[in-house]
């Protein structure tokens, strides 16, 4: 008994051993296929295999761009099950730069919110496919620009602020002058002189979307030279111009941007220019794990109702008629806010 104990016990070792051996085999296998499957160049292969990048400028809950960008990339993790590697508040051009050389190194698309641009980092990854919303990149195998033409639906914006001003003063308010809020302000000019020419029309630029305090100081002074309807081309920074409309005691109305700031107005918002950035975001992902590919350029807005205007429940009933047949003229063509 005591010469077969020895035996025995190395007769287990062996067996375990084996068994050990075999199920470390079978994991180094498992990791290689994963990671092979995470490495494929296109996303054809599937959301699982997928790493996507989010790079951006703004807090991801600022009520605007950021918060909506944010929520469609979300969406695209719930359903396409995509892994997102996501940075926000990258205010200097050194965080941006930094965040963007990281997200390429790991991540096969990377998207940057509008006003960040990889226009230096792109050529280094040229196995990254990099996509900016809201903006434009050099031309590039690698490079991918999103457009939002917010010509037709900051026209609307001026059509309704020309047609509830009683003083015939409306003004602008705008974050920094990137092509983008420029465009929104020429689109608001356009609509609001189409109502009625001799209208006046005041702007000013903040420099920030978030600061309250430059929003609410710009809101004062337009007030004071006779401005009842502002836009608002802004994300946190919206509450500033609703604190100055109050305290004027003037009956100011507030018209917002981008996502709807009807409750954040405290009932004196009209209505708001909304893009459905979030949707954009998720079409942009799905496109990409479907096809392993995107388009050099591709331009929403009106067409397709990827902007509206859209009223708030305390506005008047008559303006509904009023956006729905200059929304039905720019549609058709035969309004062209570009003029």
């Amino acid at each position: 008994m005591s010469e077969r104990k020895p035996v025995l016990v190395r007769l287990v070792f062996l067996t375990l051993l084996t068994v050990a051996l075999a199920v470390a085999v079978a994991a180094c296998g498992s990791s290689k296929s994963k990671s092979s499957g995470s490495a494929a160049s296109n996303g054809s292969s599937g959301g699982s295999h997928l790493r996507v990048g989010l790079a951006q400028p703004t807090a991801s809950n600022d009520h605007s761009f950021g918060e909506a960008t944010h929520d469609g990339a979300m969406e695209a993790v719930s359903k396409l099950g995509i892994k997102l590697n996501e940075v926000d508040s990258l205010t200097t051009p050194s965080a941006q730069q930094s965040a963007l050389e990281n997200m390429a190194r790991v991540d096969q698309l990377v998207l940057m919110q509008g006003g960040i641009s990889a226009a230096t980092i792109s050529p280094k990854f040229p196995s990254t496919q990099f996509v900016v919303t809201d903006g434009v990149l050099p031309p590039r195998p690698n490079n991918h620009s999103v457009i939002d033409n917010w010509l037709p639906v900051t026209y609307l914006g001026g059509v309704v602020a020309a047609h509830e001003s009683k003083t015939h003063v409306i003004s602008f308010i705008g974050g920094p002058p990137i092509p983008p809020i420029q465009q929104g302000l020429q689109g608001f000019t356009a609509g609001a002189k189409s109502v009625d020419p001799s209208i006046k029309v005041l702007s000013t630029f903040t420099g920030s979307l978030s600061d309250a305090g430059k929003a609410k100081t710009a809101a004062s002074a337009q007030i004071a030279q006779g401005s009842d309807v502002i836009y608002a081309d802004l994300d946190n920074a919206h509450i500033g111009i609703v604190q100055a409309a109050k305290q004027s005691g003037k009956n100011v109305k507030v018209i917002g941007s981008v996502s709807p700031k009807c409750t954040i107005s405290d009932g004196l918002d009209i209505g708001d220019t909304l893009f459905p950035q979030a949707r954009i975001v998720y079409k942009l992902i799905s496109d990409y794990v479907h096809t392993g590919t995107l388009p050099a350029t591709q331009t929403f807005g009106l067409q397709g109702g990827y902007s509206l205007f859209k009223l708030c429940p305390g506005a008047p009933k008559s303006l509904k008629s009023v956006l729905a047949s200059t929304t039905a003229g720019l549609l058709s063509g035969k309004i062209n806010p570009a003029h």
